[in-house]
Order: C-alpha cells, then sequence, then structure tokens
C-alpha cells in the first residue's frame, strides 16, 4: 500500500502565531493550523484530504481545507486535522458487518405452517369455511362431535381430520403461537451518502453471510446515519416460510 502522503506547505506563507489550536472532543485529538500569505500561495498550498503534516501527530489527517480572500490580494489558510477514523483513501471506502438473530413473533394459529399449503395437515378452503361453520355453531351436541348444522345443504355437515385437529387446538386455548424467525442484518459504512430503500419488498436471498435455508425474506428496514467521518446503513431483512406476493412485491 502506498504511504500516505505528508504535506509539506509553501514557503510563501507564514504560520499564524497562535497556530495550531488544539483541542479534545469526543473523537480525540483535533489540530487546527493557520497560515497567511498571498491568496494565490495559499490555494496553491491546499493539501490533500487525508494527507499528513509536520508537527501533527500521525494519527491525525487533513479533514477540512478554507482558503479566505482578504484585502490587497492576500489570504487565509485553515487546515483542520482530525483523528481517525477518516478514511485512508488508499484502502476500500466501505466495511461490512454481516449479522444474523432470532426473533419471537406471536402469530395466529391459522397461519402456522402445519395448516397451509405443504404442511403435513394442510387445510383446504372447504376447512376453512366448515370451521367458521362449526365455530358459530350454538348447539353443544353438535359442537362436541366436530359437527355444524348447514342451512345452505339443510344437512349436518362432519370437519374433516385434519380440521377437527385444528379446532382441538382452539378449543385448549391455543389460537396462536410463537414463530422463531431469522432477521439478516448488513452494516455497511462507506464516505458517500448511501442510498435507502426498498423496504417491503420481498428478497430472494439477502447479501448477508450465514443465513438459514428455507426461509423467505421481506426487506424490513433500511436506515442510514452520519457517525463521526462516515456513513453507516443498516439494512434488515425478516426471514420466514411464506409472504404473501398479493401484497408485498417481489425484486
Amino acid at each position: 500500500m502506498p504511504s500516505i502522503p505528508r504535506w509539506r506547505g509553501s514557503s510563501d506563507l507564514t504560520e499564524s502565531p497562535e497556530s495550531p489550536v488544539i483541542t479534545y472532543n469526543k473523537d480525540g485529538l483535533v489540530y487546527v493550523k493557520t497560515f497567511s500569505g498571498p491568496h494565490a500561495a495559499c490555494v496553491a498550498a491546499m493539501p490533500n484530504r487525508f494527507s499528513m503534516a509536520a508537527g501533527v501527530p500521525s494519527s491525525l489527517k487533513v479533514d477540512t481545507i478554507e482558503v479566505k480572500k482578504l484585502p490587497g490580494g492576500k489570504g487565509v489558510l485553515t487546515i483542520t486535522f482530525n483523528p481517525s477514523p477518516i478514511p485512508d483513501p488508499n484502502m476500500s471506502e466501505n466495511s461490512s458487518i454481516h449479522e444474523i438473530e432470532w426473533s419471537e413473533v406471536q402469530r395466529p394459529l391459522a397461519q402456522h405452517a402445519r395448516y397451509n399449503t405443504g404442511g403435513s395437515k394442510a387445510l383446504s378452503d372447504t376447512d376453512w369455511t366448515r370451521i367458521k361453520g362449526w365455530q358459530a355453531e350454538t348447539s353443544e351436541y353438535y359442537r362436541s362431535d366436530f359437527k355444524f348444522w348447514d342451512e345452505k345443504s339443510n344437512s349436518v355437515l362432519q370437519l374433516s381430520d385434519d380440521a377437527k385437529e385444528y379446532c382441538q387446538k382452539l378449543l385448549r386455548g391455543q389460537e396462536s403461537y410463537n414463530e422463531y424467525t431469522p432477521i439478516a442484518r448488513l452494516t455497511t459504512s462507506s464516505i458517500a451518502k448511501p442510498t435507502t430503500g426498498a423496504c417491503g419488498t420481498i428478497a430472494t436471498s439477502p447479501p448477508v453471510d450465514g443465513i438459514p435455508s428455507g426461509y423467505k425474506w421481506l426487506k424490513t428496514a433500511d436506515r442510514a446515519c452520519k457517525r463521526s467521518y462516515k456513513w453507516e446503513r443498516v439494512q434488515e431483512w425478516t426471514g420466514t416460510w411464506w409472504w404473501d406476493t398479493d401484497l408485498y412485491a417481489e425484486l
């Protein structure tokens, strides 16, 4: 990796007597060096960002440069040296953190994979209709035997074995269940302000290392904030066995 350039200034410029002004804040030491001289010399002597300078700790790099024009062709050059983490221009601007965590979600029993398409006790549209009929039945004689009177057919209808199992759980008070769903999170840092969006869309596979297989993913968060000298973007995808494609677009 090439060495970081060192700013050497200009012999046409004079450093101000009070320079450097040294402060200490939450980010660490900050040096501010001020020079005066011909305006053209101030412009010509402007250092590159992220360079270092003699008399300034090597942990500090040029962050901001300001040239102010004064009457008579004179100028003032002000250079602020800030501590890391100012990004090194010889390194990648981006870094990333990959995370997987599991979250508990309470869902209605009817949403369990066991009772939906592909499940071991998948219920048909007819099953769901008959379950509603059984739930509305007022006769305990019929309800206890998982039957109900159907006015449309003018007959007593019986629930299927799979529907009966579902209703037995309802009778035990199992109207919901806890599902443990994976959340994939990608945190990236960059110098440039990121573009966020696409929340509420289904992703085939989030760009996160180590995601568990067998899940459908919905992008549920995308936020950006500026921390010190870098932008930080946090994207999240929530995995489950099914997302309704009528409600969520697929990328």
